[in-house]
């Protein structure tokens, strides 16, 4: 018999969702520098696990196969640092210098759009809010344009994070299959194998496909902003193509802001921009993404956008990426344990193993 009813259990856990949404955020708080170097390293991991993964079907010792992953790709983010980061920095400081310029020819063109209407008699209640965000985005060109080079490269601090991040991603890829079984057995069976299946295959649907996602936004909108002679078309479509990876919200973002921008100067090219970018968006949802991402979260949107806050809360833009796989995950468990209330306890073998269960529970010699 059960001890609560469906209104009690319902409450309850309302109840406990709130309480530990709370608590998430306080620790987030906390030690939100910590958990940005832990989510950073443990993604790092989980990619990097798959081509380990892949030298182990071909007989090639853990140790070796992590070490072979790890400095290549090294060798490939150094190579394309060299070959990418100088001409984002030279786009990076002159857009910040043309900005003010842009700038200034906006507020003259407000300013005949003012005389225009008040020769009309025509109220415009946003002439304020607008002269207001061009000034402060002179500001921030202003200061773009002095820091640049030190927004790129970044600070002493942020090369130490870097080391952190690339000797805990190392560990992981060498410990973290010991590791992570370790936390897996604190789970009473049948839940554990459930769990680890569950966030491999999330984890594995969704970031990846979003990376791949980004990526394909990125390389199709260069060389088609080379075509309409947008300036700084690499830092556009290589920046839109970023935030692509911010489910719902991060390719709109960058749309945006690459439009407003370039409105600045020729509004007709801005609208050219957006018509582009809005077409290689929708061939990459329509035609792309269901091919690699198939049926994968299953949640409302309201649920996505909440997961999406709590993310950026918790972990910036980091916590905005992992958001969803782990709320997807905690959907997929409550609906298996409602299930299990109906019918009786299903197999264990929900999902299919992945990472989490194919990773070896100690490192190999």
């Amino acid at each position: 018999m059960n001890r609560f009813t469906p209104l009690q259990r319902l409450l309850l856990t309302w109840i406990f969702i709130v309480i530990s949404a709370w608590l998430a955020i306080q620790v987030g708080r906390m030690f939100g520098h910590l958990l940005t170097i832990l989510l950073t390293s443990a993604v790092l991991a989980f990619l990097l696990n798959y081509p380990v993964q892949a030298l182990r079907q071909a007989k090639v010792s853990r140790g070796l196969a992590v070490t072979l992953v790890f400095t290549v790709s090294v060798l490939v983010f150094v190579l394309l640092g060299l070959a990418v980061v100088p001409t984002l920095t030279r786009q990076i400081s002159q857009l910040g210098a043309k900005i003010p310029g842009w700038v200034e020819s906006l507020q003259v063109q407000l300013e005949v759009l003012s005389h225009w209407a008040a020769e009309r008699n025509i109220s415009l209640g946003q002439m304020d809010l607008l002269e207001t965000l061009t000034s402060r985005l002179q500001l921030g060109a202003e200061q773009i344009a002095r820091q640049g080079l030190d927004i790129l490269l970044g600070t002493f601090n942020q090369v130490v994070d870097l080391l952190l991040v690339l000797v805990l991603a190392l560990y992981m890829l060498l410990y973290g299959g010991k590791f992570w079984q370790g936390l897996l057995s604190l789970i009473p069976d049948p839940w554990g194998p459930r769990v680890g299946a569950a966030v491999s295959l999330s984890f594995q649907n969704f970031l990846i496909s979003q990376l791949v996602l980004g990526l394909i936004m990125g390389l199709m909108l260069v060389p088609a902003f080379g075509i309409l002679k947008v300036p700084f078309g690499l830092l556009f479509g290589l920046g839109i193509g970023l935030l692509e990876v911010l489910p719902l919200v991060g390719g709109f973002v960058g749309i945006g802001g690459a439009a407003v921008l370039l409105a600045f100067q020729d509004v007709w090219l801005a609208l050219k921009v957006v018509a582009v970018a809005l077409a290689v968006q929708q061939v990459k949802d329509r035609v792309i993404a269901p091919r690699l991402m198939g049926e994968l979260i299953g949640l409302n949107p309201v649920w996505i956008l909440i997961a999406l806050l709590v993310g950026a809360q918790l972990g910036g833009i980091l916590g905005v990426i992992v958001a969803i796989p782990l709320a997807s995950v905690t959907k997929g468990l409550y609906d298996l344990s409602r299930r299990a209330e109906r019918e009786g306890s299903p197999s264990v073998d929900v999902y299919p193993p992945t990472y989490a269960t194919s990773v070896p529970a100690s490192p190999e010699p």
